[in-house]
């Protein structure tokens, strides 16, 4: 698997143009989160999963690097805090 380092992060996955596409793995070396998943153009895009640096966890769809869709946000001990839908980074509590 090729791997991309720099100042920001470090990622193995799928590249195209020097940039991740497909399916990989990058860690952010500016705050420790994790993002494992499906990548376009170098960005969070379709399915994937987002340890952030709090320790909660985010599972599900990405469109153009944020929370989209249909998802699932755990607290750090794994409890679920929201599971439907998001937009745009947050939840649809509406």
């Amino acid at each position: 698997m090729p791997t991309i380092n720099n100042a920001s992060y470090t990622y193995t996955g799928d590249v195209a143009n020097g940039m991740p596409n497909g399916r990989g793995k990058m860690i952010w070396m500016t705050d420790n989160s994790v993002y494992e998943g499906d990548f376009v153009n170098g960005r969070y895009h379709g399915k994937g999963r987002w340890i952030l640096p709090s320790g909660a966890v985010y599972e599900g769809d990405f469109v153009g690097h944020v929370q989209h869709g249909r998802g699932k946000l755990m607290r750090p001990d794994g409890s679920v805090l929201f599971e439907g839908n998001f937009v745009n980074g947050e939840p649809d509590i509406g």
